[in-house]
């Protein structure tokens, strides 16, 4: 058998229709193309947050400074008052020292334990002012205008001739750079 040729069309006669042919196969390539980065975005003008200013950090600190060693005197005033509640239950210390009623160390152990507690709040507000939170402002302020008041007898009253004006004074400094520092930089507890 011999193979037939094709068939031949004459040069005048076109085929009614033309042979379609294959489109051409895509190679997918051998290896992965790298990995675009995407472009760096800047994030909106709004979202881009101040860090916190000096002011608020210098009065918070000093909050927590102050509230500490506020504690601490008034832990030793608790310790006192018991100390003097437990003389008056032993007659050979009471004789020498005077009749001291019982109620009086309860007394002084209440005032310190107030006095603990004031500490323990500014602590806490000094702490919370470092991390922005508006009510630790509030609170801060509200607590370093109650220490500045109580440190005014100090620096005015018989503290002056004793020569005891310089702890009252400091504090009172103190209190005052807290106020001023946080009640100019509300705009940075606003911004949450």
């Amino acid at each position: 058998m011999e193979p037939t040729p094709p068939p031949q069309i004459p040069p005048d006669e076109t085929p009614t229709e033309a042979p379609t042919a294959a489109p051409p196969v895509l190679q997918q390539p051998t290896t992965q193309p790298p990995l675009m980065q995407p472009p760096l975005m800047q994030p909106p003008a709004a979202a881009i947050v101040p860090g916190r200013p000096g002011l608020v950090t210098a009065a918070g600190v000093v909050m927590i400074v102050i509230g500490v060693l506020i504690a601490l005197i008034g832990l030793v005033v608790v310790l006192g008052g018991s100390l003097i509640g437990s003389v008056g239950n032993r007659p050979d210390i009471a004789t020498e020292l005077g009749n001291i009623p019982a109620s009086l160390g309860g007394f002084i152990a209440a005032i310190g334990a107030v006095v603990v507690a004031f500490g323990a709040l500014e602590l806490v507000s000094g702490i919370f002012v470092l991390l922005a939170r508006a009510w630790a402002r509030i609170m801060a302020i509200i607590l370093a205008t109650l220490g500045a008041l109580f440190s005014l007898p100090g620096v005015f009253g018989n503290g002056v001739r004793s020569g005891g004006v310089i702890v009252p004074l400091a504090l009172l400094v103190a209190y005052a750079f807290v106020i001023w520092a946080l009640a100019v930089n509300g705009r940075y507890f606003a911004r949450g």
